[in-house]
């Protein structure tokens, strides 16, 4: 009978850690199949982008599908051992959500290395499986003062090659996007750090960003040729050549690096700044915001009313009681006889900077019968080339460096390093 009584509280004591077991597994079971439910809209979303609100994770899903994918089959897994656990119905609910999305983000990151192929730039499918920002993990050489705006003293940061050439390297001036009210220099601080290596003496310079109270249209485009009149005036002194500039900016900035090759080619730019403008070979834009109309009147019901915030923010009010202010940023307005090559890169659904956005841009290049090289992202949304080892991300540098290369970038018979 001691022995009987000795088991009893053992005997509870399993019970009771069995009862504990299966709580835990019925809870994490319920965050699983929370998982399961966001990781499903995710996976969906590029399948679905003009779907109100549902196709919004595409502002997320194609930068990041291949981290995606091994984060959703990783979960689906430990779905699995929930339901060994004994949370069967939650285990399998969120396991077959798991595995359904696993499925979907593996379909993306496939259909996306097959476009980056046939667009001949060969990515490394094992790289893009690991998540990185464009801005961790790479400091500048220098940061300098380039000119001086409302807020005070306008920087701009400075990425070497290693070996600091003497004289004659490539120079590549980045603007940032940020919707012209937002993000700063250091945006793209990795892509900037992969410049260098490949031999470019890469600027990327901060301007001033609009607010209600301080519209921008005119004073970001002279801040971003001020900096072109300081590559004029500095680049030979960090072993650049002036000679040799290219410049490139996404979105917001896209636009502002256009506006501003455009204008130093055709000589129609006098910064408050002073000094000549540097003049460009040619412009990479990514998703550049070259037409505040189409910005403006974007009918998604997620997306649209922050477009047109933003576009009010730089103009100082709606395009339409600005119709001058409009015209003078919409880049194909800008485009003449000068106008540099241009390479844009762009998405098939994007969202914040539409499609509507870029007829009359190609049409002004063709009128003036000026170079101009597209592609398009299927499957994406707006800028999808932001996390560093993505497959669009590849795809950029690689296009870039190419198209900068084929204009001269690294002269008669040369090519980049590494």
């Amino acid at each position: 009978m001691a022995v009987g009584r000795g088991a009893e509280p053992a005997t509870g004591t399993r019970r009771i850690a069995r009862r504990l077991g299966r709580g835990a597994a019925a809870a994490a079971g319920g965050l699983l199949a929370g998982c399961g439910l966001v990781a499903g809209w995710l996976a969906a979303s590029p399948y679905l982008p003009r779907v109100p609100y549902l196709g919004v994770g595409t502002l997320v899903t194609p930068q990041y599908a291949g981290p995606l994918t091994v984060g959703a089959a990783g979960l689906a897994g430990a779905a699995g051992l929930v339901t060994l656990a004994g949370a069967r119905r939650l285990g399998l609910a969120a396991g077959a959500l798991l595995v359904a999305s696993t499925v979907g983000f593996a379909t993306l990151f496939g259909q996306q290395v097959a476009a980056a192929r046939d667009l001949g730039v060969d990515v490394d499918p094992l790289a893009a499986l690991r998540p990185a920002g464009l801005d961790e993990g790479a400091a500048p050489d220098e940061t300098v003062v380039y000119d001086s705006g409302p807020d005070g003293e306008l920087l701009m940061d400075v990425y070497l090659p290693e070996h600091r050439p003497a004289a004659g390297a490539p120079v590549l001036l980045y603007i940032h996007g940020g919707g012209w009210d937002s993000m700063d220099r250091s945006s793209q601080a990795r892509n900037m750090r992969w410049a260098a290596e490949q031999g470019f003496v890469a600027l990327a310079p901060d301007y001033t960003l609009a607010t209600h109270e301080r519209p921008t249209w005119r004073l970001a485009a002279g801040q971003v040729s001020c900096a072109l009149s300081w590559v004029t005036e500095h680049a030979a002194e960090l072993g650049g050549n002036p000679g040799r500039l290219f410049t490139y900016g996404e979105s917001a900035g896209g636009a502002l690096a256009m506006a501003a090759s455009y204008d130093a080619a055709s000589g129609r730019t006098r910064p408050d700044c002073g000094g000549e403008p540097a003049v460009p070979r040619a412009v990479y834009a990514d998703s550049p915001a070259i037409d505040p109309r189409a910005i403006a009147t974007n009918p998604d019901p997620a997306a649209g009313p922050g477009s047109r915030e933003t576009v009010e923010k730089y103009l100082g009010g709606p395009p339409e009681e600005h119709p001058d202010r409009a015209n003078a940023v919409t880049v194909a307005n800008l485009v003449d006889d000068n106008s540099q090559p241009t390479f844009l890169a762009r998405s098939d659904a994007d969202r914040l900077v539409p499609p509507e956005s870029y007829p009359a841009f190609r049409e002004a290049m063709a009128a003036h019968g000026r170079e101009l090289t597209e592609i398009v992202r299927p499957r994406a949304d707006h800028a999808s080339a932001l996390s560093f080892h993505g497959v669009w991300n590849q795809v950029l540098r690689e296009t870039m460096l190419r198209f900068f290369a084929d204009h001269g970038a690294f002269g008669p018979g040369a090519g980049p390093e590494g």
